[in-house]
Protein backbone atom coordinates (compact mmCIF):
# COMPACT_ATOMS: atom_id res chain seq x y z
CA UNK A 1 0.00 0.00 0.00
CA UNK A 2 2.77 2.43 0.91
CA UNK A 3 4.53 1.52 -2.34
CA UNK A 4 1.49 2.79 -4.22
CA UNK A 5 1.54 6.06 -2.26
CA UNK A 6 5.25 6.49 -2.96
CA UNK A 7 4.88 5.67 -6.66
CA UNK A 8 2.03 8.14 -7.14
CA UNK A 9 3.95 10.82 -5.24
CA UNK A 10 7.08 10.44 -7.35
CA UNK A 11 5.24 10.25 -10.68
CA UNK A 12 3.06 13.21 -9.72
CA UNK A 13 6.04 15.28 -8.56
CA UNK A 14 7.97 14.73 -11.78
CA UNK A 15 4.84 15.14 -13.89
CA UNK A 16 3.82 18.46 -12.35
CA UNK A 17 7.18 20.06 -12.97
CA UNK A 18 8.34 23.34 -11.51
CA UNK A 19 5.56 25.58 -10.17
CA UNK A 20 7.75 28.65 -9.65
CA UNK A 21 6.50 32.10 -10.61
CA UNK A 22 7.27 33.00 -14.20
CA UNK A 23 8.58 36.30 -15.51
CA UNK A 24 11.23 36.76 -12.83
CA UNK A 25 14.92 35.95 -12.67
CA UNK A 26 15.72 32.98 -10.44
CA UNK A 27 17.76 35.25 -8.19
CA UNK A 28 14.60 37.31 -7.44
CA UNK A 29 12.55 34.33 -6.27
CA UNK A 30 12.22 33.20 -2.66
CA UNK A 31 12.14 29.49 -1.87
CA UNK A 32 10.84 27.72 1.21
CA UNK A 33 12.75 24.64 0.03
CA UNK A 34 14.80 24.05 -3.09
CA UNK A 35 13.79 21.15 -5.31
CA UNK A 36 16.58 18.79 -6.30
CA UNK A 37 17.80 19.37 -9.83
CA UNK A 38 17.65 16.19 -11.87
CA UNK A 39 18.82 15.60 -15.42
CA UNK A 40 16.20 14.45 -17.91
CA UNK A 41 17.49 10.87 -17.86
CA UNK A 42 17.43 10.83 -14.07
CA UNK A 43 13.81 12.00 -14.01
CA UNK A 44 12.86 9.36 -16.57
CA UNK A 45 14.64 6.63 -14.59
CA UNK A 46 12.91 7.66 -11.37
CA UNK A 47 9.49 7.66 -13.07
CA UNK A 48 10.05 4.21 -14.58
CA UNK A 49 11.19 2.82 -11.23
CA UNK A 50 8.22 4.41 -9.46
CA UNK A 51 5.88 2.99 -12.09
CA UNK A 52 7.26 -0.50 -11.49
CA UNK A 53 6.86 -0.09 -7.73
CA UNK A 54 3.28 1.11 -8.27
CA UNK A 55 2.41 -1.84 -10.51
CA UNK A 56 3.97 -4.23 -8.00
CA UNK A 57 1.90 -2.66 -5.20
CA UNK A 58 -1.31 -2.97 -7.23
CA UNK A 59 -0.64 -6.62 -8.12
CA UNK A 60 0.24 -7.39 -4.50
CA UNK A 61 -2.90 -5.61 -3.29
CA UNK A 62 -5.11 -7.51 -5.73
CA UNK A 63 -3.44 -10.78 -4.82
CA UNK A 64 -4.07 -10.17 -1.12
CA UNK A 65 -7.61 -9.08 -1.95
CA UNK A 66 -7.24 -5.66 -0.42
CA UNK A 67 -10.39 -3.60 -0.54
CA UNK A 68 -10.63 -1.62 -3.76
CA UNK A 69 -11.26 1.60 -1.83
CA UNK A 70 -7.78 1.32 -0.31
CA UNK A 71 -6.27 0.86 -3.79
CA UNK A 72 -7.97 4.10 -4.88
CA UNK A 73 -7.16 6.14 -1.77
CA UNK A 74 -3.44 5.31 -1.80
CA UNK A 75 -2.61 7.01 -5.13
CA UNK A 76 -4.77 10.00 -4.21
CA UNK A 77 -2.71 10.44 -1.06
CA UNK A 78 0.44 10.17 -3.18
CA UNK A 79 -0.82 12.87 -5.54
CA UNK A 80 -1.64 15.13 -2.59
CA UNK A 81 1.92 14.66 -1.34
CA UNK A 82 3.28 15.44 -4.82
CA UNK A 83 1.28 18.66 -5.11
CA UNK A 84 2.30 19.62 -1.58
CA UNK A 85 5.97 19.05 -2.38
CA UNK A 86 5.77 21.07 -5.58
CA UNK A 87 4.04 23.96 -3.80
CA UNK A 88 6.69 23.84 -1.05
CA UNK A 89 9.53 23.99 -3.59
CA UNK A 90 7.99 26.68 -5.81
CA UNK A 91 9.91 29.92 -6.15
CA UNK A 92 7.67 32.90 -5.38
CA UNK A 93 7.91 36.62 -4.79
CA UNK A 94 7.42 37.23 -1.07
CA UNK A 95 5.63 34.77 1.19
CA UNK A 96 4.64 31.33 -0.05
CA UNK A 97 1.00 31.42 1.02
CA UNK A 98 0.29 28.22 -0.88
CA UNK A 99 2.64 26.35 1.44
CA UNK A 100 0.66 27.53 4.47
CA UNK A 101 -2.58 26.36 2.88
CA UNK A 102 -1.04 23.01 2.04
CA UNK A 103 0.16 22.49 5.61
CA UNK A 104 -3.16 23.52 7.15
CA UNK A 105 -5.59 21.89 4.70
CA UNK A 106 -4.09 19.31 2.36
CA UNK A 107 -1.67 17.40 4.57
CA UNK A 108 -4.16 16.61 7.39
CA UNK A 109 -6.72 15.37 4.86
CA UNK A 110 -4.06 13.28 3.11
CA UNK A 111 -2.92 11.83 6.45
CA UNK A 112 -6.49 10.87 7.35
CA UNK A 113 -6.99 9.26 3.94
CA UNK A 114 -3.73 7.33 4.33
CA UNK A 115 -4.77 6.03 7.74
CA UNK A 116 -8.15 5.00 6.31
CA UNK A 117 -6.48 3.22 3.37
CA UNK A 118 -4.08 1.38 5.68
CA UNK A 119 -6.91 0.31 8.00
CA UNK A 120 -8.98 -0.94 5.06
CA UNK A 121 -5.97 -2.78 3.64
CA UNK A 122 -5.15 -4.33 7.00
CA UNK A 123 -8.71 -5.52 7.63
CA UNK A 124 -8.73 -7.39 4.34
CA UNK A 125 -11.67 -8.14 2.07
CA UNK A 126 -15.20 -7.79 3.27
CA UNK A 127 -16.69 -11.19 3.93
CA UNK A 128 -20.23 -11.91 2.96
CA UNK A 129 -22.43 -13.04 5.79
CA UNK A 130 -24.74 -15.93 5.26
CA UNK A 131 -28.35 -14.88 5.34
CA UNK A 132 -30.64 -16.83 7.63
CA UNK A 133 -34.09 -17.44 6.32
CA UNK A 134 -36.89 -18.03 8.79
CA UNK A 135 -39.86 -19.95 7.45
Amino acid sequence: MLGLVLAAAVIGWVGLGDLSSTGFRPSELDYAYRAPELARWQSASVVVLAGLVGLWAIVLGLHRRVRRVALVLAPLVGLAVAVSARVATAGVIGANIGLGLVVVLVLPIAAAALVLALVLAWRGPRQQQASIRVR
